[in-house]
């Protein structure tokens, strides 16, 4: 197969990721949740790793890359700017009088991707959505380490299983938004689990020329996308029916990375600004709110100032890696060397 770059899905991944913002922010700033279900979104993510990683690891094997030079190269990728969103959470964790024995404690413990599973404070609280991240490095290292050796039959059957634990873990706990505290930690296992699998499964099946999907409009993959997000907490704000997550996960999310992959028109500039934003956007974005809040106070003024500065955080965030990456190192391992989760 030949290796191309699906510009669709790195528009569709800087969307989801500021429907991300959004759904934290609102919390935050207002006392109101406008995308209660946009959690859903690191599913999605999970999603287009594993399809995007797929091919990513069909290459290196060509090129003979060791398993771990490959998850090397990862963390050097992905580390740095996690980094930075966990050391501008102490900062802000500092101003917000966290007992400066919790906070050492809490930092050491996240720059070393080590969940704290005590507390309601959430696993990672410095910076809360690190572990999707973390959930995510666990599924590149069982990737790597056999997983890509399953296709076909034996793949689906991985999928099956892991769709059955992600309703059975949707049932038990009223929703799949868990992972990031640490009652429900352990239900992200079954939620990386089925979308990064399922990410493998697709691409295995483009592969092979399995998939037969009619090409369509990339603007379809972004209007299902937004109402998949917005509309499964519009049918349920309350979060109290547990089935609504399973079937978005496993039909309609699909259904939007299928529309992304054969999408007919080529993105502009604006697609390659989302998807090279989106990881930054998601590292940084939980300080960026705290520190502007701060500042200013709560108020629907201070919400668009932190969707802003958020962005262009992101930007120059992204801009430092470009400088800071030489290019040999970024195209070693991965067409595409930005692909991580968003996370919720």
């Amino acid at each position: 197969m030949q290796h191309r770059r699906f510009a669709t899905l790195d528009e569709l991944r800087g969307l989801a990721a500021l429907l991300v913002v959004l759904h934290h922010a609102g919390p935050l700033i207002v006392q109101r949740q406008f995308l209660p279900r946009a959690y859903l979104a690191v599913d999605f993510f999970f999603m287009l790793s594993g399809f995007v990683l797929a091919r990513t690891l069909e290459r290196g094997r060509q090129q003979r890359i060791s398993v771990a030079r490959f998850l090397q190269r990862r963390l050097r990728r992905l580390y740095p700017i996690m980094v930075l969103g966990i050391l501008s959470g102490a900062v802000l964790a500092s101003f917000q009088e966290m007992d400066g024995t919790e906070l050492l404690i809490r930092l050491a413990a996240q720059l070393l991707f080590i969940p704290i599973l005590v507390g309601a404070a959430g696993t990672y609280a410095l910076n809360g959505v690190q572990w999707s991240l973390a959930f995510e490095l666990v599924a590149n290292a069982v990737h790597a380490g056999g997983l890509w050796r399953l296709h076909g039959p034996l793949l689906a059957l991985v999928v099956f299983v892991a769709a059955l634990a992600l309703a059975g873990t949707a049932f038990h706990f009223g929703s799949a938004g868990v992972g990031d505290r640490s009652i429900g930690f352990w239900g992200g296992f079954p939620r990386v689990a089925f979308s990064y699998s399922l990410g493998l499964l697709i691409h295995d099946l483009h592969r092979r020329g399995l998939l037969r999907v009619p090409a369509l409009s990339r603007t379809y993959a972004r209007v299902l996308l937004v109402f998949v997000l917005i509309g499964a907490g519009i049918v349920d704000p309350a979060r109290s029916l547990w089935w609504i997550d399973p079937v978005v996960i496993t039909t309609l999310l699909p259904l939007v990375l299928l529309i992304g992959i054969f999408a007919i028109d080529a993105p502009g500039r604006t697609a390659a600004f989302a998807g090279r934003i989106s990881y930054p956007l998601y590292a940084v974005h939980l300080p960026v709110i705290g520190f502007t809040v701060l500042c200013c106070g709560p108020g629907y003024a201070t919400l668009g100032l932190a969707l802003l500065l958020s962005v262009v955080a992101a930007a120059l965030v992204s801009l430092w890696l470009d400088q800071a990456t030489p290019t040999s190192e970024a195209s070693d391992v991965s067409e595409q060397p930005r692909w991580t989760t968003a996370q919720g």
